[in-house]
Formats: structure tokens, sequence, C-alpha cells
């Protein structure tokens, strides 16, 4: 049995038969090396376009941003006019207010008049005014 292993003829089987078993396995690995440069070369791809569809909607997200910033800063601008119109007018209230105060103390000194001895005396010095002047009026 030795010998039939050892003979020249049986080596070239070994070796012919190892040599196909190689050629085999090396065929089926460029098979399977193409497979996978295939696969790996679509998932490329695919994730390419993915990328480029994520980029055009960064793209409108951009621009939506800006119109919201720039719509932002309108408004913020508005506001501050509002805030000094606001305080304009609380000034002008603040003086109205202090002129109602003196008017309405004015309208309380004379219905304070009214109801005193003072209005009579009043009308008592007016009334005797106006007969002098009467009278001077008449003699000249």
């Amino acid at each position: 049995m030795k010998d039939q292993l050892s003979s020249p003829s049986a080596v070239a089987q070994a070796e012919k038969k190892s040599k196909q078993g190689q050629e085999r396995s090396t065929g089926l690995e460029a098979h399977l090396v193409s497979a996978n440069s295939r696969y790996i070369q679509e998932q490329q791809e695919q994730q390419q376009l993915i990328i480029q569809e994520q980029d055009e909607q960064l793209d409108l997200v951009t621009g939506s941003i800006r119109v919201l910033k720039d719509m932002s800063g309108r408004i913020g601008d508005e506001l501050d006019e509002q805030a000094v119109m606001l305080g304009d007018f609380g000034d002008e209230m603040d003086q109205t207010s202090s002129r109602m105060d003196s008017v309405l103390k004015k309208l309380e000194k004379v219905s304070h008049m009214t109801s005193s001895r003072r209005q009579w005396c009043v009308i008592g010095v007016l009334v005797a005014i106006l007969l002098v002047v009467l009278i001077l009026i008449i003699t000249l």
C-alpha cells in the first residue's frame, strides 16, 4: 500500500486532484469576490443617493431657517419700535394725569368757593365795580 502511495503515478494523480481543487476554489473565490464587489458597489451607490437626498433636504431646511431668521429679526425690530412708542405713550399718560389732577384741584377750589360766603362777597365786589364803571361812563 505504501508502494502505491509513493509511486510516481499516484503522486501525479494526487497533485492533479490538488490542482483541480485549487482551481475550483480559486474560481469559487473569484466568483465570491466578484459578488462581494458588486454588492459593495451597489451599497455605495445607494448610500450616495441617500446622501444626495439628505443634502437636498438640508438645503430646503437651510432656506426655511434663513426665512425664519429674517422674519424673527423683523419681528424684533417691530417690538423695539413698539416698546419705544409705548414708552412715549406712558410718558404722555403721566403728563395728562398730572394735568387732570391740577384741573380737578382747581375745580374743587371753585366748587368750594360756590358753597361758601366768598361767592357772595365776590359777587358784591363785582357789582360795586360795575356800578362805578357805569357811573364813570355816564358822567364822561
